[in-house]
């Protein structure tokens, strides 16, 4: 039995419910976050130790999500084995080094502008919408 894993109902006439849901949780998240960035972030924190924490997290949360879908047969056989399959430094640092670089800089401008701004300020000067 095959799984539909692109997102698209499998008559191909849109999403599927799963899908709208998930993007929901995004549209809410996207919403609250510089809201709750002026809440519970002082104004003098150090931006930058905090982008680092965070993006720490998510490896931690990756890794963590890695080793229990390998554990429990949902990550395919192999786990971390067969995650680093095929892979050296140069094909690493192009394909995942480059964009989380570029990344981590963006949370960084972002977080710095959720500090400065209200939150209406950022929705309409932020090109991503």
């Amino acid at each position: 039995m095959s799984r539909n894993t692109t997102g698209l109902s499998s008559g191909g006439g849109g999403l599927t419910p799963k899908a709208l849901f998930y993007m929901s949780l995004l549209a809410v998240q996207f919403g609250l976050q510089p809201i709750l960035t002026q809440r519970y972030i002082p104004a003098g924190s150090d931006t930058k130790l905090i982008v680092i924490v965070m993006e720490f997290s998510k490896i931690i949360l990756g890794s963590t999500m890695l080793t229990i879908g390998s554990a429990r047969g949902q990550a395919g056989e192999g786990g971390w084995a067969k995650a680093f399959d095929g892979w050296s430094i140069k094909s690493w640092f192009t394909v995942a080094g480059v964009p989380a670089v570029l990344y981590s800089i963006q949370n960084l401008l972002a977080l710095t502008g959720n500090l400065c701004y209200y939150y209406y300020e950022i929705f309409l000067l932020s090109p991503i919408k």
